[in-house]
């Protein structure tokens, strides 16, 4: 089965690779509950292509890298290792406490 991903803009922010939507809203609903103890699906989302992810996740690491200093050749390490990996949920929500 090939991976699509799908941006959550609401409630709370995800990048999550799945088959299909209702994968998607089985690994967002259990993602969410691990970490707020709340039951929430996503509410709005939408597809995007593997192109907008990486761009989305690249600059989530350049904002929040503790390396100031990261070249190109390691962001791409790191961008290849996480869309290479079994990882479903590519980023989430910062904020959820």
């Amino acid at each position: 089965m090939n991976s699509r991903y799908f941006e959550v803009e609401e409630p709370y922010y995800a990048l999550i690779k799945a088959g299909d939507e209702e994968e998607l809203m089985e690994i967002y609903f259990e993602s969410i509950k691990k970490l707020t103890n709340e039951e929430w699906i996503p509410g709005k989302y939408k597809e995007i292509d593997k192109e907008h992810a990486v761009a989305t996740i690249a600059i989530a690491i350049q904002m929040w890298e503790s390396d100031p200093y990261l070249d190109s050749e390691q962001l791409l390490d790191k961008i290849f290792t996480l869309f290479k990996s079994d990882e479903k949920v590519l980023l989430m929500d910062g904020n959820i406490q």
